[in-house]
């Protein structure tokens, strides 16, 4: 009772651990949890961070392409006026996706002196085109003045002579000359007063152009400084912001890290602790456990030896009583009786004994050659009366023959215990002992036709005391087939059962035995003592 108080109270202590240890594991599992969340929202925004920075990048390349084609401006034409427009609409669109990590104020500025300086392009290139088409309207007016000079002089060469003039004197000679001097004098100012004015008209349209272009350069050359300065300033901030905003996710990333090392190691201790005391509880009822077993086996090997004395002077009486002359028969029948269950109590504490010394390891292997022959013989001498006293038939086929190192003496106590429990659970029928030997392997068969065993009876059947639902009725402690398999293990042999409930069962047994000289052979003595119907042998191995 005490045993199954202590066995509840551990069973308890041990479901109260695991639930705890369960709870810690999910404790860790949601923390675990928590951190993924907390790092995929740090990486979405350094994310954020090296895209703004990635725009900001992009944004100075874009605002270099639209100063390159502003420097080409002398030479738009309306696809390069188109192409700027379009370029400057997405250098606003970029000013405005970084508005967030700078100021909007400085954004709109410079989207404003974008537009600004656009129209001061849009205004230098109107003028150069005016400009232009003044030196053009220039260069083609003058050979017209020159041709239209050429025209005229050979249209006056190609006029009539007038009448020679009266013979003048000196005086009228030399005026007469002066005369035609002034007409082609007249005809060469023209020309040039023609020329003068083209001039005078052309240079200061020229001049006044060229004073418009250079206020516009000046305006343009004011607005670009303002674009770089609010551009530097606006780039500036973004950077300062992006390196502050990496800084902050890197420090937020380390207090993660440590905040959440402490929880793991929090849990990771808490779990080794839950484990510990479980392990010493788990280690004391143990120990307590494998205590009371040594005292109870130490108790059983006493008692059993001390049981020993009484049940050999039992049985000696008894047997005295029945040799007695004057014995009537019934005393006789009952002195019998009293032989037979002593020796079925002595089988019992010899049965304990073996198992105690396998379970305690104290069982060792004493290989001496032996005949194989007689394994089969001498079962059959000791087991033929009990299984006629039940009228069951007993066949033994001994094919293994030679001479072989081994334990004899614990291979006669595997034949014993599965020949008991055959005959014990045979009702009718018969029993088949058979011995093999091939390539090095000494083979034992015990066949029956008793109530067989179903699967899970065949799991359970080499348990120590284990009793079956057949078995209820039938005296032992339950450790005949322990103390065969246990054998088996220990000789290194193999052990196999198949059986099926009411056919009966077949129990095989693989030794390997290695072969020796026959004349290595000790002789084997028999005492022998007749009892009713049959001889009870004992064997002296030694």
């Amino acid at each position: 009772m005490e045993r199954k108080e202590q066995t509840g109270h551990i069973c308890r202590w041990m479901a109260l651990g695991i639930m705890t240890a369960i709870v810690i594991v999910g404790c860790t599992i949601v923390i675990g949890l928590f951190e993924w969340r907390d790092r995929k929202e740090i990486e979405c925004r350094n994310a954020e961070l090296h895209q703004w920075r990635k725009n900001v990048h992009d944004l100075n390349l874009h605002i270099t392409e639209l100063s390159l084609l502003g420097e080409m401006v002398a030479d738009w034409d309306s696809t390069d006026v188109n192409e700027y427009h379009s370029l400057r609409l997405e250098v606003n669109s970029m000013l405005q996706g970084i508005a967030d990590i700078c100021l909007q104020e400085d954004s709109d500025t410079i989207c404003h002196l974008l537009a600004e300086k656009e129209q001061l392009l849009l205004d230098i290139k109107d003028a150069m085109q005016d400009l232009n088409a003044t030196q053009e309207k220039l260069t083609a007016e003058v050979p017209r003045i020159v041709e239209q000079n050429k025209t005229e002089s050979k249209r006056l060469s190609a006029m009539p002579q007038q009448a020679k003039p009266k013979k003048r004197g000196f005086f009228s000679r030399l005026f007469g000359k002066k005369e035609n001097a002034v007409t082609t004098g007249n005809r060469l100012t023209q020309t040039e007063k023609m020329l003068t004015n083209l001039n005078q008209t052309v240079v200061a349209k020229h001049h006044q152009q060229s004073r418009k272009v250079v206020e516009i350069l000046d305006s343009l050359g004011n607005r670009n400084e303002s674009i770089n300065k609010q551009l530097q300033r606006v780039i500036s901030i973004a950077d300062e912001n992006v390196d502050k905003g990496i800084k902050v996710r890197e420090r937020q990333i380390a207090d993660l890290e440590g905040n959440y090392t402490y929880y793991y190691i929090g849990m990771i201790g808490l779990l080794i602790l839950v484990f510990f005391v479980l392990f010493l509880l788990v280690w004391r009822f143990a120990f307590k456990t494998r205590k009371s077993k040594e005292e109870t086996r130490k108790v059983m090997l006493t008692v059993t030896h001390e049981m020993r004395s009484p049940l050999s002077a039992i049985k000696d009486y008894a047997r005295k009583i029945s040799g007695l002359e004057d014995a009537t028969d019934e005393s006789k029948r009952y002195a019998d009786l009293i032989v037979d269950t002593s020796k079925g109590l002595t089988s019992m504490i010899d049965s304990f004994l073996v198992y105690s010394k396998l379970a305690n390891g104290k069982a060792t292997v004493k290989e001496r050659p032996f005949r194989m022959m007689d394994i089969a013989e001498q079962l059959k001498m000791e087991y033929e009366p009990f299984a006629a006293k039940k009228q069951l038939e007993l066949s033994v086929s001994n094919k293994a023959d030679g001479v072989v190192n081994g334990d004899k003496e614990k291979v006669l106590t595997i034949g014993r215990n599965l020949l008991s429990n055959a005959i014990k659970y045979t009702g009718k029928g018969e029993i088949v002992l058979s011995t093999t030997y091939k390539n090095g392997v000494f083979m034992l068969k015990v066949k029956d036709t008793g109530t067989g065993l179903d699967d899970k009876q065949q799991k359970q059947i080499f348990k120590e005391f284990a009793r079956l639902g057949n078995a209820v009725t039938q005296p032992g402690f339950g450790l005949g087939l322990s103390i065969v398999k246990n054998l088996v293990s220990l000789m290194k042999g193999k052990i196999d059962v198949s059986s099926h409930q009411g056919l009966g069962s077949i129990f095989t047994i693989s030794l390997p035995m290695a072969a020796a000289e026959k004349q290595n052979v000790e002789p084997i003595q028999y005492r022998t003592k007749r009892q009713d119907s049959f001889t009870v042998i004992a064997i002296d191995d030694s």
